[in-house]
């Protein structure tokens, strides 16, 4: 994986995840503690799994302005188990699955973006 932030307030800006085994950008919200995590201005790129994925119940975690989420190998942006996300202004294109993919329980703002 290229970055991993586990129930913490990570503000992740301007990086390339490029090429990773699992996927560019994980955020969890272990047991009862909220991920509050921002994700601005990077670049996730041909990882074998998603691009970001968001995983809690806690997680609010705010994807906005990435410039490319692209060919990775399964969603370009992906929410699970109750997170709650907000997607806006990104770029998702040209991933082998879904360009957002939002697993049961989850909500998402999704605005702005270019899939």
């Amino acid at each position: 994986m290229g970055i991993l932030a586990i129930s913490n307030q990570a503000f992740i800006l301007l990086n390339t995840c490029y090429d990773n085994i699992e996927s560019g950008i994980i955020t969890i919200a272990k047991k009862d503690k909220q991920n509050s995590s921002k994700l601005w201005y990077n670049t996730c790129e041909r990882n074998r799994q998603h691009g970001i994925i968001c995983i809690g119940e806690k997680n609010v975690t705010k994807v906005e302005k990435n410039v490319s989420l692209s060919y990775n190998t399964l969603a370009g942006i992906c929410a699970k188990d109750s997170a709650t996300i907000t997607i806006t202004n990104n770029l998702v294109s040209e991933n082998f699955a879904q360009g957002i993919l939002l697993i049961e329980s989850t909500y998402a703002h999704i605005e702005k973006n270019v899939i």
